[in-house]
């Protein structure tokens, strides 16, 4: 809510980045998930 009554504030930058560039603006070097292997 902080980032909607602030639009123009500098907290929470991966928020304000992401309402700015979506999806596209998301990248990662690695893979963000991983497979968990379980065992019983």
């Amino acid at each position: 809510m902080d980032v909607l009554q602030h639009p123009e504030g500098n907290d929470h930058q991966n928020i304000r980045h992401f309402m700015k560039y979506g999806w596209q603006g998301i990248q990662f070097e690695r893979d963000a998930l991983t497979e968990k292997c379980l065992s019983a």
